[in-house]
């Protein structure tokens, strides 16, 4: 396509006169953005593209179903790519980016969840134990763009898409230095796939689970008895059970002290959004989708009244509660914690745990 062939040649010229600095990088992508602005129907020229199949796709920098839904590849350059990443409801998550570039968004609203993060300690390689820490909640429009790099523009963050479709682009260096995902509020597991014969381990203990098998909880204890903690941490997240989460820490305890009591909590906020999610993608209004996704991500009542000004600037945030489609025929739980948050009398999270588990309830 003439648009990426133009964008990416700029790039590619302009980072070879720098020396392929990758702390240079963003400040490139983002300049040659401005001078090569993505034109309004940009993705829709990619799905034709990606659908003619008389037309040979550029190499391609992560396999199907990585990123995206899908993720393309537009143009491969010497270190660096050009992404366009389309997007329907999937699960926020909280990671690093350690590469070297910038994004955009190119079509529809997005919440932006940044985040800083202080190491405590390392526990192996894939696993690090600190204090993460919420910096600013902001929301990012159409044509907004977010440098990012290992040291200049350090970058912890959950980009939470709220109207359906979004479609966003990623300029970034191909050199990747320790991907993590983040869980809250202590742990951080890295992005790399496990080796082979964990995966399909993890995969057969599903199947016990799933068959029946009488032996099932005693292979689990058997197994974690001798699991390094990021082991661990992944065979409890992919057998999540709350009947026996609590005796398996127990066993991870024997073995990893009290670091076994950092799992369930950070999986739990893991699973909040994924059920919050689940929940938010049975609506198509944008409307509701942006209140929902304010609910999901705020940290407090001034970011959720904040974001609704921001993202309704002709609107009083608290009518526009009062009048969406997804209180209508809600019971009075819904109905009196949503007058809860409007006066401010929730404490710390409540408001949001209360008006997701109603809305949840009464569908």
């Amino acid at each position: 396509m003439d648009y990426f062939d133009e964008l990416g040649d700029h790039i590619e010229e302009a980072w070879a006169a720098r020396n392929r600095d990758e702390e240079a990088l963003p400040d490139i992508a983002c300049e040659a953005l401005t001078r090569f602005p993505p034109p309004p129907n940009l993705p829709d020229s990619i799905a034709a593209d990606l659908l003619d199949a008389d037309r040979e796709l550029t190499t391609q920098l992560a396999p199907a179903g990585a990123f995206g839904e899908p993720g393309v590849t537009l143009y491969y350059g010497d270190g660096f790519v050009v992404d366009v990443y389309f997007w329907n409801n999937a699960v926020p998550a909280i990671h690093n980016h350690p590469f070297c570039g910038c994004f955009t968004i190119l079509r529809g609203r997005s919440l932006h969840d940044v985040y800083s993060f202080e190491l405590g300690e390392r526990l192996g390689t894939g696993v690090t134990i600190g204090e993460l820490k919420a910096e600013r909640l902001t929301l990012l429009e159409a044509g907004s763009v977010i440098p990012f790099s290992l040291i200049r523009y350090p970058l912890i963050h959950s980009l939470v898409h709220v109207t359906n479709p979004a479609v966003s682009m990623v300029i970034r260096s191909i050199r990747t230095v320790e991907y993590y995902r983040y869980f809250p509020p202590h742990m951080a597991l890295a992005m790399d796939a496990s080796d082979n014969r964990l995966s399909r381990q993890l995969q057969m203990f599903g199947w016990l689970r799933s068959a029946g098998d009488p032996g099932y909880v005693d292979r689990l204890h058997e197994f974690l008895r001798h699991a390094n903690f990021e082991t661990s941490v992944r065979l409890i997240s992919a057998v999540f059970d709350p009947d026996i989460n609590d005796e398996l820490v127990d066993v991870i305890r024997e073995r990893h002290g009290d670091h076994a009591d950092l799992i369930l909590p950070s999986l739990a906020e893991a699973i909040r959004l994924q059920t919050e999610n689940d929940f938010r993608q049975q609506f198509s209004s944008d409307e509701t989708r942006m209140v929902l996704s304010i609910f999901m991500c705020a940290h407090d009542r001034a970011d959720v009244f904040r974001l609704l000004g921001e993202a309704w600037t002709d609107d009083d945030a608290t009518m526009l509660l009062d009048r969406l489609d997804v209180f209508d025929e809600e019971d009075e739980v819904v109905r009196a914690a949503y007058a809860q948050l409007v006066r401010g009398e929730f404490e710390a999270d409540d408001w949001r745990d209360t008006i997701f588990r109603a809305l949840t309830i009464g569908n």
